[in-house]
């Protein structure tokens, strides 16, 4: 799925992609609470089951549930056409026992970064903060449990 059409979902839900520099960021707090609103305002049960209202409340629902099948836990947007640079498996990646981070290098110099918070969350991308590089961890969540 393109930009343009998570834009178009996004459309539905009165809400913009964070205008940063590649434009692959939500806030999901807001996308959520966005949802909540209209969702209640379209809902059958407050609309005396009119069909208009019903419509609209599919249309939202199923833009809803498209955006955060494609979107990380961190905000990050993942369509068909985003680059995962790598596959990485967690034990080829340095870990800082005092910060609780996880590194890995990247090729324009810098690292990949993410946390084991953001892990024990369901994350699964590191993204490098000096460019648009991210790449996918595996891990076994329950490996985890140790480090919290």
């Amino acid at each position: 799925m393109n930009i343009n059409i998570l834009n178009d979902h996004c459309r539905v839900l009165n809400f913009d992609i964070h205008n940063n520099q590649d434009h692959t960021t939500i806030n999901l707090t807001m996308l959520k609470e966005n949802y909540r609103i209209l969702a209640l305002k379209y809902h059958p049960d407050h609309n005396f089951d009119s069909v208009e209202s019903t419509e609209q409340f599919k249309i939202i629902h199923a833009s809803y549930e498209i955006l955060i099948d494609h979107i990380s836990k961190n905000g990050t947007i993942i369509t068909p056409t985003t680059t995962v640079y790598d596959t990485i498996e967690i034990d080829d990646m340095d870990y800082d026992e005092d910060e609780q981070i996880y590194y890995y290098p990247c090729p324009c110099g810098d690292q990949f970064t993410i946390t084991v918070a953001e892990m024990y969350e369901g994350e699964n991308i590191a993204k490098c903060s000096s460019c648009t590089l991210m790449i996918r961890i595996i891990y076994d969540v329950k490996d985890l449990d140790e480090m919290m």
